[in-house]
């Protein structure tokens, strides 16, 4: 048997993210889920993109502040103490909204651990594209990334965009 107590402040936040996010299945070195612990100031965005999984099963459990859900049909409010659950092929985005008066901070569990997650091509109104305009390549913004963008401080805009643009090219 095994056994052991991993503390997240033990562990270095993930590179490729823009919010404080702690993998504990990774330091635990547990294979078959995954569990991560986020930390998002206003303004920020929990998974990378607005997406869905194959496989799947996404929990986000509340501990602290409240979480924002965008899905295509409506924005779910997730208080502290709540879980807000994602089957396979639903799509949604976890974000803490730039009004929001604290951070917030949620503990991630995705089941089975794998990696099929895919960018969800939102259905966006003229307005919200047109706000947005184009990216550096000239070329216009897909839905998912003009959704994201027009909800996020330039900032924000800046860093998602280095940091995921292979997501979406």
């Amino acid at each position: 048997m095994a056994y052991q107590i991993v503390s997240p402040d033990d562990i270095e936040p993930l590179e490729d993210r823009p919010v404080d996010a702690r993998s504990i299945s990774a330091a635990a070195g547990v294979e078959n889920v995954g569990l991560r612990l986020y930390r998002a100031d206003p303004g920020e965005q929990l998974p990378l993109a607005y997406h869905y999984h194959d496989e799947q099963e996404e929990v986000f459990y509340v501990l602290d502040g409240t979480l924002h859900v965008e899905t295509p049909d409506e924005e779910f409010v997730v208080e502290s103490g709540s879980a807000f659950v994602a089957e396979p092929g639903s799509p949604h985005r976890a974000f803490n909204p730039d009004a929001a008066s604290s951070a917030i901070e949620v503990l991630a569990l995705g089941a089975p651990a794998v990696d099929d997650a895919h960018p969800y091509e939102a259905e966006v109104p003229p307005s919200i594209l047109l706000r947005t305009g184009s990216h550096s390549a000239g070329r216009s913004l897909s839905p998912a990334r003009a959704v994201n963008r027009s909800r996020q401080s330039p900032s924000r805009i800046v860093q998602y965009y280095q940091i995921n643009k292979h997501i979406f090219e």
